[in-house]
């Protein structure tokens, strides 16, 4: 008998040891996990009155080298989505609203790794939409259709790679009345106010893309349609993977 409750005993552990070594590793154990599996894409960001999905996220950079470099190539998360399930792998979901894609890890022993990358689904584009719109932050309120945006999703290492292409200029407060106002966003992009009259989306995405045809890619990322004139004020997003000249826009450019 004593070697028999040996035996159930040793067979018991190596069962449990093999199910959580299928599941993730002990690093993955936080208060916030159970908080936020299964609600969706919750939007990242200061003005996200959801505290918690913050302070996950960034938990979870501090403590992982892939994540970290992850947003260090691709920059801040819209969103993020988080499912835990019994006997499964724990995976987190980092939504980009400018490229309409879903970037998908899975926790594994040390870390996490990158499954694949997406397309968002309607029904998570209507989800942050909503959010988005709620937060005040219109700009990026996913006001697109499927595959308007012009961006392939990225996949596997290929996710940590940029564009290959040199900026030109030199990012820097306005020198005169005669430059428009850059900015960069926290997420990465960039942010173009609009100053002088005459300004069109055509116009800027030639100075800042050098391709005027990513008029349209500029109002997608800006919340905007790109038929309405753009008024003195106004603000244009030019999503980081378009971006080729970081100097201001100068009166001067404008026909």
């Amino acid at each position: 008998m004593p070697l028999r409750s040996a035996l159930i005993t040793l067979v018991s552990a190596l069962v449990i040891a093999t199910l959580s070594s299928c599941v993730e590793g002990p690093t993955t154990i936080s208060p916030l996990y159970d908080r936020l599996s299964g609600r969706g894409p919750i939007v990242l960001g200061d003005d996200n009155p959801y505290l918690p999905a913050n302070a996950f996220f960034q938990e979870q950079l501090k403590g992982s080298d892939v994540l970290a470099r992850f947003v260090q190539h691709n920059g801040e998360p819209t969103a993020m989505s988080l499912e835990r399930k019994l006997y499964r792998k724990t995976r987190l979901g980092l939504y980009y609203a400018d490229a309409g894609t879903l970037c998908l890890f899975a926790r594994g022993m040390e870390d996490w790794q990158l499954e694949k990358t997406e397309q968002m689904s309607a029904q998570d584009r209507q989800s942050l939409s909503m959010q988005l719109a709620q937060s005040g932050r219109l700009a990026q309120a996913l006001r697109y259709q499927d595959g308007t945006s012009g961006m392939a999703a990225p996949s596997g290492d290929a996710a940590f790679m940029g564009s290959g292409a040199e900026l030109r200029g030199h990012l820097r407060p306005p020198q005169s009345a005669a430059e428009a106002r850059l900015t960069r966003l926290p997420n990465g992009n960039y942010q173009h106010r609009v100053t002088f009259a005459g300004e069109t989306l055509r116009v800027i995405a030639e100075w800042y893309t050098e391709e005027p045809g990513e008029a349209s890619a500029l109002a997608i990322a800006s919340g905007r349609n790109v038929a309405t004139p753009l008024q003195i004020g106004d603000t244009v997003t030019i999503p980081k993977r378009l971006m080729r000249n970081v100097h201001p826009l100068p009166e001067a450019a404008i026909p």
